[in-house]
């Protein structure tokens, strides 16, 4: 029992890390609850830390390109970031990954988690999920959603 829990867990880390472009952030890279910098910035990807991107956003533009991240958080497409690896194969930067629609891996993997609508505030500082949700139970600013 215990060694079939194994295999799942180490099959399903495969299958994703098979999935995401792992990078190595050159310097520190803030990533949003949405695909905009006016939105709650979630957190950074400290410089010398990976950061695992999932696929491009659907709505991205050739000047204004956004990525899904496996933390479920969206970073703005960058040349900052060192020895990348998708698949086994090296890249210099993050243009390799498709549109998330595309990206059948990453849909199947995520149960379509970056097609799921984000909800920003604008103006606010950083917050945790739980208490994102219960501040939308109150009354807090109406959100913006992507």
């Amino acid at each position: 029992m215990r060694s079939s829990f194994f295999v799942a867990v180490a099959a399903f880390a495969i299958e994703r890390a098979s999935a995401s472009l792992n990078c190595t952030a050159l310097v520190d890279i803030d990533y949003y609850t949405c695909p905009d910098t006016n939105c709650d910035k979630a957190g950074t990807y400290k410089a010398g830390t990976m950061a695992q991107f999932g696929c491009a956003w659907d709505n991205s533009t050739a000047t204004n390109r956004w990525l899904w991240n496996y933390n479920e958080f969206y970073t703005a497409s960058t040349y900052e970031v060192k020895d990348c690896n998708l698949n086994g194969r090296p890249y210099n930067n993050t243009d390799v990954l498709p549109k998330c629609s595309q990206d059948i891996i990453v849909l199947e993997i995520t149960n379509n988690a970056p097609l799921k609508p984000c909800v920003c505030h604008r103006n606010q500082s950083a917050v945790s999920r739980v208490m994102r949700r219960q501040m939308q139970k109150k009354s807090a600013p109406v959100p913006i959603q992507y």
